[in-house]
């Protein structure tokens, strides 16, 4: 550097000092060797300059070594005002001696200090800055490595890191066994696992030859394993798979023939929740189902399950084509009276790899239901909170190319609850006869949240499910349910009629039928507390049909009496007869049928009443007509009851009656509350002045 200093005829300057230093070139082609070599940014250890663009390219000294990238220390400008984690000063580093995207190896700044691998014999970093405040920078060691050599540890932090098999995109070594440590370095605790591309020896998902095997590591040589893929990913797509906590092992081995370009990872953090480690009681977490059916049951069957258990178990089909069937054997889980919650204990199973896929069912006490997954792999999960020496589940699974058959006759008990379970493919049209025992009735509760008929429509026709009460199915079709809400149903009599049809567009997660036979009663009989929000009432099975014989009543009650009960009808579908003498809803003023009637309705009409106090009573009765209808749907809301006496005397009597200033409060509360019922009917705010 040359340096010439000029000064004019006018010498009151101070003068300067320069320091003068030796720095990194910025840029340029470096040599690995077997030798640890240094690589520093320009100015280290003190700071770098602004607006930079190095890029160094880094080539091992033979042509089959790969160059190991280690960064020792980093302090970088990130630019955090901006809210892009890639904004600011940032050192990118690319496998080869390019920088196109899919030769990209990840990025840092800040204080990070990540190691990266080639798979071929140069490595690329580029280092650039921005025109804002400028830090020490960073120092790195870099070394050639055989290629067979390909143990590693990558460190994750705020962007993603790239994994590539050696030689990528050529192809690999044979006989190779490739550990490589990922860690988590920054919250959360977890790490996803994408495969961006996949070419190996081997049939998933049977990786006889060639594979990768991934793990989740606790510490003490304490490990389960995550997963494992081989063959074509662009013909049977994996993963993507999750460390389940902070670090996860990576295992590449090779057999003999090596003519696979091999693989290209991504791995970065993940908000997903760490699964609690399963303990060993539950026994091999991976099994591999085959056309011979195998069998699973809990820790202790047939003893007792032991409590507060968390066991995950996923079965894999040998071929992409095929399917999981499963069928209970003997379940006997712990639950409450409300079997449909299970929330005492349950048994999960999940369409897919992993308990973050679609839930197909879960199930607790006797129920022994049977499903099957849509693609090759299910995961069961089990946990208990109370066991009350319950002895367990008992199941079989077994592949299966035959797409899950529905519908047919199904025969109920009152002993215990029957599961009619999907998951249904398109274009499913299933129909069930169910029949219980005679003198009893049928119970249908259906429930599973990952039902998803979208988008619903008013006539349901992309997707719904018909109840029809008895062996009857050429009703008319509004009796139909969809969307994502539960529904309850009690038949009439012992013979039900169950229609699903899943439709032509729409790929559904699963339904889930509990099906019971007993002596269940739709009728009802209920106090309802009345609020100035609107709140709703619906007749026995809405939207199914109503039961042949029900006669329900429901007492609607506001509290203070300057209060009164108004209700709408907003949906009816109910039998019509002369003076609805079959079928019928009826309002009464006050608190019982003895109190004034306010009208009787049937058929279609709906009508708006309106009670003069606040309690209001409504009955229906429906008799044993075969065509009792849909139902009904009751709007009921309180509203401020109206004042018909004038303004002085009301005043008059409030003020005689409750004193002057009482009588002023009590005024005023009357007229802000009409004011303010006024204001809702007519959808305008609320403007009160002092008075």
């Amino acid at each position: 550097m040359y340096l010439q200093f000029i000064s004019g005829a006018v010498s009151n300057g101070k003068g300067f000092v320069l320091t003068v230093m030796d720095i990194e070139r910025c840029g340029g082609r470096l040599t690995a060797t077997s030798e640890k070599a240094n690589l520093t940014s320009p100015g280290y250890p003190y700071t770098y300059f602004n607006n930079l663009r190095c890029i160094w390219i880094i080539t091992a000294e033979n042509e089959n070594e790969t160059i190991a990238l280690i960064t020792k220390s980093s302090n970088i400008n990130p630019n955090t005002e901006s809210g892009n984690k890639w904004d600011g000063d940032m050192v990118r580093v690319f496998n080869g001696n390019t920088t196109e995207a899919d030769q990209f190896l990840g990025a840092f700044n800040s204080f990070y200090t990540p190691a990266y691998y080639s798979s071929k014999d140069s490595l690329l970093i580029e280092f650039t800055t921005e025109g804002a405040t400028t830090t020490e920078g960073f120092w790195m060691q870099y070394t050639a490595r055989p290629e067979g050599n390909c143990n590693g540890t990558y460190m994750i932090y705020n962007t993603p890191a790239y994994v590539l098999s050696p030689g990528y995109p050529d192809s690999y070594q044979s006989d190779l066994e490739c550990v490589i440590m990922i860690a988590e370095v920054l919250v959360p605790e977890n790490m996803r696992l994408d495969v961006l591309s996949s070419e190996m020896e081997g049939n998933y998902p049977r990786c006889d030859n060639d594979s990768v095997t991934l793990f989740s590591v606790y510490g003490n040589d304490d490990e389960d394993t995550i997963g494992e893929f081989c063959g074509n990913s662009s013909i049977s797509p994996v993963g993507p798979y999750y460390s389940n906590g902070m670090i996860m092992k990576l295992v590449f081995k090779t057999g003999s023939d090596t003519s696979g370009k091999g693989f290209r990872l991504q791995v970065s953090q993940s908000s997903r929740p760490v699964i609690p480690h399963p303990t060993h009681v539950c026994g091999p977490r991976f099994l591999n189902a085959s056309t011979y059916p195998k069998f699973l049951q809990s820790p202790g069957y047939p003893v007792i399950s032991q409590n507060n258990l968390d066991c995950v178990w996923t079965m894999t089909a040998s071929d992409p084509k095929m399917m999981v069937r499963i069928d209970v054997i003997d379940s006997d889980v712990q639950t409450s009276i409300d079997y449909l919650s299970c929330k005492y204990s349950r048994v999960t199973a999940y369409n897919g790899p992993s308990i973050f896929n679609a839930t197909i069912l879960f199930w607790c006490g006797v129920s022994r239901p049977t499903l099957q997954s849509t693609g090759p792999a299910m995961t069961v999960q089990f946990q208990t909170k109370l066991s009350n020496d319950k002895r367990g589940f008992k199941l079989k699974y077994f592949e299966t190319n035959e797409t899950y058959r529905c519908g047919g006759t199904v025969n109920v008990t009152t002993s215990r609850a029957t599961i009619l379970t999907g998951p249904y493919l398109n274009s499913q049209d299933c129909h069930w006869t169910i029949h219980a025992p005679a003198n009893t009735n049928i119970q249908i509760n259906v429930t599973n949240v990952e039902v998803v008929f979208t988008p619903p429509s008013p006539t349901c026709d992309l997707g719904y499910l018909e109840l029809y009460d008895g062996t009857n199915t050429g009703l008319s079709t509004p009796r139909r349910w969809c969307g994502k809400h539960d529904a309850d149903y009690i038949s009439s009599g012992n013979i039900l009629t169950a229609r699903l049809n899943s439709g032509a567009t729409n790929r559904y997660r699963g339904l889930q039928m509990y099906l019971q036979a007993g002596h269940f009663d739709g009728s009802t009989n209920t106090i309802l507390s009345a609020a100035v929000v609107d709140q709703y009432i619906t007749s026995p099975n809405y939207p199914f049909d109503c039961p042949r014989i029900t006669e329900s009543s429901w007492k609607i009650e506001g509290g203070d009496n300057i209060f009164q009960i108004n209700i709408v009808v907003k949906n009816s579908s109910l039998d019509l007869s002369d003076g609805c003498q079959n079928d019928y809803v009826e309002a009464f003023d006050g608190s019982d049928t003895n109190a004034p009637s306010l009208g009787r309705w049937c058929g279609k009409d709906k009508p708006t009443k309106t009670g003069s106090s606040s309690t209001m009573f409504l009955k229906f009765k429906s008799n044993s007509s075969l065509n009792v209808g849909r139902g009904f749907k009751i709007l009921y809301i309180l509203q401020t009851r109206e004042i018909d006496t004038g303004f002085s005397q009301t005043a008059a009597i409030i003020a005689s009656s409750a004193g002057a200033a009482g009588g002023l409060i009590a005024l005023t509360l009357i007229f802000v509350g009409r004011r303010r019922e006024r204001a809702r009917r007519n959808k305008q705010p609320l403007i009160t002045k002092k008075l």
